[in-house]
């Protein structure tokens, strides 16, 4: 376990409260926030969801690079670099936030285009497809694959083969 200094809310900026949970993010992949004793601490109105929600706030290719990487590390460089190349392609589109799959869509990224009311799910595999989604994309994310195919409870599949791009070209202009 590695522990920064305590903090209170009286002794520490917003900004520099959100930086430090930013770094052990960015450095660890996780982070917690205790209570001075280390017991847990849970803030009231917390809802579980399948998502890990990136922090607000307009995202440039470096930044989400950093995330997709490492989910990518341990895979074939020749597949990597596509499923980079991927991701990098939608975030061109600027979305209004990114979630990272935990759950049954562990190998996916979603991209949200508030405007549009539409989210993209994009895989983080090789010979997957792209799945679009309306608001109600959480609901329909925590089932599987098989189930959101065959109820029809996609938008769209866009299945990762020739035309790919301007598929997703069409969609998000």
């Amino acid at each position: 376990m590695i522990i920064s200094r305590e903090f209170s809310v009286e002794n520490i900026s917003k900004d520099s409260f959100k930086h430090l949970i930013n770094l052990f993010l960015e450095l660890f992949g996780e982070c917690e926030i205790r209570r001075s004793d280390l017991s847990s601490f849970t803030p009231s109105n917390v809802s579980r969801v399948n998502w890990h929600f990136l922090p607000p706030g307009k995202y440039p290719w470096d930044q989400v690079l950093s995330y997709t990487r490492d989910i990518v590390r341990n895979r074939d460089p020749r597949y990597s670099k596509v499923i980079l190349g991927r991701q990098h392609f939608i975030t061109k589109y600027q979305p209004d936030e990114i979630f990272v799959g935990n759950g049954g869509f562990r190998a996916y990224m979603a991209y949200v285009f508030k405007k549009k009311e539409i989210v993209v799910l994009e895989s983080v595999l090789t010979d997957n497809a792209t799945y679009i989604f309306g608001k109600d994309w959480e609901d329909v994310a925590i089932l599987t694959k098989a189930e959101v195919l065959s109820d029809g409870l996609h938008k769209e599949r866009i299945i990762h083969s020739e035309g790919w791009r301007n598929r997703i070209n069409k969609l998000l202009k």
